[in-house]
């Protein structure tokens, strides 16, 4: 294939469009880092459970007495 104007210009136009699409796709990167990284900021203002088990879940904080388990 000879080189030809046209060709030069198709390719740098694909190229710019592929920098664009870059460009965009890591602004929305950082765009979502940045709302996740408020919202974790004005979340900090609530309690947090203790930690526990990761298995077990919050299973320990319950008090049972059993009675509903028990069977007859």
């Amino acid at each position: 294939m000879e080189r030809t104007p046209f060709r030069a210009y198709a390719v740098s136009a694909l190229l710019l469009a592929l920098l664009a699409l870059l460009f965009r796709t890591l602004l929305q990167l950082g765009s979502s880092w940045h709302r996740y990284y408020v919202n974790c900021q004005r979340l900090r203002c609530f309690p947090e459970p203790p930690r526990r088990n990761w298995l077990l879940g919050h299973l320990g904080m319950t008090q049972g007495n059993g009675a509903g388990t028990e069977q007859g």
